[in-house]
């Protein structure tokens, strides 16, 4: 009660100071190395990760910030190399920074942009998807002093449906309840976020900015499906490819 009660007069204090800025937040991508030795055993796999992971210094998360609404995506810089290259497109699949969010946190929506069995999807779902629970652990982030808090991430993909724990540290100094990709619903800014999945990464920050105004647009909606509906179309993507490699 007492960790609650001190958060929220942190954002009282904080948010007539912190409203009106816009922010562009810089972030990192590091791998988390997997130690399951059932899984260690399928060492070519692992070695393709290894050299994929290599690549995630060229990532560059990139977090904008205007008010209730902001825009990630993901910046890089393409090796020349043709297996440097191919390898960084791995990367980019198996870490999961191939999607584009746009979050409205006043409407309370969000829409993500991602290309998955070689189709294009653009989503829409409803904010507060996390279960968050929140702890009076604290560590310093790039000088910023920062809260943990931890949830569970639910995926689906062509090998069935798998939850996995997620671990944030947010910062109430920042009163902005968007992160990284489409983490949000803290009292504060999402600073780091490890999703400890099989492969499992760290988005940590790097740099913020503050700037007058920024100038990006809502994602156009044509074609944009629920995530409900998204969620049924993978499963029959999924259907389809386990069919195709039966025959």
């Amino acid at each position: 009660m007492k960790f609650s009660i001190i958060l929220l007069f942190s954002l009282l204090l904080c948010s007539n100071t912190f409203s009106q800025k816009a922010l562009i937040v810089d972030y990192e991508v590091i791998a988390i190395e997997n130690k399951d030795q059932k899984l260690q055993k399928e060492i070519g796999f692992w070695n393709m990760v290894t050299r994929a992971a290599k690549t995630l210094p060229e990532k560059k998360p990139k977090l904008r910030i205007e008010g209730y609404h902001s825009v990630y995506d993901v910046e890089e810089d393409m090796p020349n190399d043709a297996q440097a290259a191919s390898m960084s497109v791995l990367a980019t699949s198996l870490y999961n920074l191939n999607h584009d969010v746009y979050m409205d946190t006043n409407k309370g929506y969000l829409i993500e942009k991602f290309s998955a069995f070689n189709e294009d999807f653009t989503v829409k779902d409803t904010l507060g998807r996390y279960d968050w629970k929140l702890s009076a652990e604290k560590k310093i982030i790039n000088n910023l002093e920062a809260f943990k808090a931890t949830s569970s991430k639910t995926v689906i993909n062509s090998k069935g449906s798998f939850e996995f724990p997620i671990e944030a540290w947010y910062v109430p100094e920042l009163p902005y309840n968007t992160g990284p990709a489409d983490f949000e619903g803290l009292p504060g800014l999402i600073v780091e976020v490890q999703v400890k999945s099989n492969i499992g990464y760290i988005l940590r920050l790097k740099n913020i900015q503050e700037v007058t105004t920024l100038d990006f647009t809502k994602p156009d909606e044509k074609g944009m499906i629920s995530q409900e509906e998204y969620n049924d179309e993978i499963k029959k993507l999924t259907n389809k490819t386990k069919e195709f490699f039966k025959n």
